[in-house]
């Protein structure tokens, strides 16, 4: 009877840390660490960001958005998405990567030298882009390939 009790109590406890945590706006999904990414929501514009192994090591982050300065000190801050459970996680990530490179780009046009990438952004980015698709996509793209394409025909004739 004893250890029932305690197991209540223990499950009254978690509840009541998930409650404060969804009151403080943190929002938790169960993930697969393989499958997963990393996001800071930004304080001032609800921005999403991803955070990288660098600014965990910093303990900041600034904003893709609005350039504030995420403070990364409490871990409770920092909510872990599963890309396999949210495609629309890694899509806002494919985005963020996007906007990112689109930065840099202009900076390059601008003559503004660019700042070096660290090696764990680099690794990250290949594991990305080397990872196998989901299975929703991998069906998706072999149906693709399979469908028989429309024959051409030349342009219409007066």
């Amino acid at each position: 009877m004893d250890e029932r009790c305690s197991a209540l109590e223990q499950e009254e406890a978690w509840k009541e840390n998930e409650i404060s945590k969804a009151a403080r706006g943190i929002r938790y999904y169960q993930v697969d660490s393989a499958a997963s990414i990393k996001r800071v929501i930004c304080t001032q514009c609800n921005q999403s960001n991803p955070v990288t192994d660098v600014d965990l090591e910093n303990l900041s982050l600034d904003c893709s958005e609005c350039d504030t300065t995420l403070d990364l000190t409490d871990p409770d801050r920092i909510v872990t998405v599963s890309t396999k459970n949210h495609p629309e996680v890694a899509q806002m990530q494919y985005l963020h990567q996007l906007q990112q490179r689109q930065r840099e780009l202009a900076m390059a046009h601008q003559g503004t030298p660019l700042q070096p990438q660290s090696t764990a952004y680099a690794q990250q980015l290949e594991a990305l882009m080397t990872r196998p698709l989901p299975s929703s996509l991998s069906n998706l793209v072999a149906a693709a390939a399979a469908a028989p394409y429309p024959p051409r025909t030349g342009p219409p004739t007066p």
